[in-house]
């Protein structure tokens, strides 16, 4: 983005708003009292207040990776569904049933997309879905969704991990817990982390592609700020692709199916 920006004679301000809703209105106060002119948000609020905010931008605004199906603008994005089903399918087709899934606390709509994504795998292969199975995860919050999943009565052989900040707490708590990723446990993360082929076992992952993203929203941006494209908002939508590495262990598992 800041690349392009840069080409075209625009000057980029960066607002990390650390998924704080408050700060991101805030910040996008500030954006247009500046006049600038165009924005590209990727935006963590399901709330009103900031929703409203961003419908009385004077100037084009292009969302993405987030989806905010209430406000008329441009989205760019990944196929969130479409990863979470790729990573789902991978770990039932090396044989597992029973797979934990631990999502982020954020109000992101990628969370539930990606939830939906593992509901449609195990459907579409005759697996019930099991709430149990499903844990939220940040940070700070403890280490109880690993913990629980892990004393279940009949607890999962593999883990989907649907951002960063929960692989890393989920590796965390796996090595707490003296439980071998790739032996005891298969792990499939959504992102392909910068240290993603140095972890022992280098970790299977669903990829987006950053790059693609943002050169796209900042050629949709200018195309809205010169005028060259008019029109209704349009969604483009890009599929992730799955890189298969050593976290799911190399051979299908054997486990009882009642």
């Amino acid at each position: 983005i800041e690349k392009r920006a840069h080409t075209e004679n625009y000057r980029l301000f960066v607002c990390d708003t650390d998924n704080d809703m408050d700060r991101e209105e805030a910040y996008l106060q500030d954006l247009y009292e500046r006049r600038v002119d165009g924005l590209i948000v990727a935006s963590s609020a399901a709330s009103g207040h900031v929703h409203k905010s961003l419908k009385r931008s004077t100037a084009p605004v292009v969302l993405i990776d987030r989806e905010l199906r209430d406000v008329p603008f441009d989205t760019v994005r990944t196929d969130h569904e479409a990863g979470a089903f790729l990573a789902t399918e991978h770990l039932i087709k090396l044989g597992h049933r029973r797979i934990g899934i631990v999502v982020g606390t954020g109000s992101e709509s990628v969370h539930e997309q990606r939830v939906d994504g593992y509901r449609q795998a195990l459907e579409q292969h005759g697996i019930p879905f099991d709430p149990d199975l499903v844990k939220r995860r940040d940070w700070e919050t403890g280490h109880e969704s690993v913990d629980e999943l892990l004393a279940l009565s009949k607890p999962p052989t593999a883990i989907f991990a649907t951002n960063p900040v929960v692989t890393v707490a989920v590796l965390v708590d796996l090595k707490r817990l003296r439980v071998q990723v790739g032996t005891d446990i298969a792990l499939v993360a959504f992102d392909d982390l910068d240290t993603a082929e140095l972890f022992n076992p280098p970790l299977t992952v669903v990829a987006q592609n950053p790059t693609q993203i943002g050169s796209t929203a900042i050629d949709v941006l200018l195309q809205r700020i010169s005028g060259e494209v008019t029109g209704p908002p349009q969604e483009i939508i890009f599929r992730p692709s799955l890189l298969v590495r050593g976290s799911c262990g190399s051979h299908r598992i054997h486990e009882e199916v009642t």
